[in-house]
């Protein structure tokens, strides 16, 4: 999870989500950027691993008490079946066409 792709998710969220949980996530983003700061791999991956589990969480409690206010509807500012998260979207290198077979020999 990127420290850009926990931050949009906080602006989404706004006032569903606690101080407490917002100071929690902004602690392991700060720990993230200090850790890519110090350039130890071992450090940055752990400090990534805890971004992921604390925003998960807190991004998860919200969707849940959403769905439970709106049972039809779920998380209301961005409905992607996974806590608001985008996901990337990739380049697969692949073109859709529309295409018509010549034969020169008829």
């Amino acid at each position: 999870r990127s420290i850009a792709a926990t931050e949009k998710s906080m602006r989404e969220m706004g006032d569903k989500i606690s101080d407490s949980d917002k100071a929690n996530i902004n602690a392991e983003i700060e720990n993230v950027k200090n850790a890519v700061s110090a350039g130890n791999i071992d450090n940055i991956k752990a400090a990534t691993e805890k971004l992921t589990e604390v925003s998960y969480d807190v991004f998860g409690r919200v969707y849940q008490q959403q769905a439970q206010q709106n049972p039809q509807g779920g998380y209301q500012a961005q409905d992607t079946g996974n806590y608001g998260y985008e996901q990337p979207k990739q380049d697969d290198g692949v073109v859709d066409a529309d295409y018509e077979v010549v034969d020169d020999n008829k």
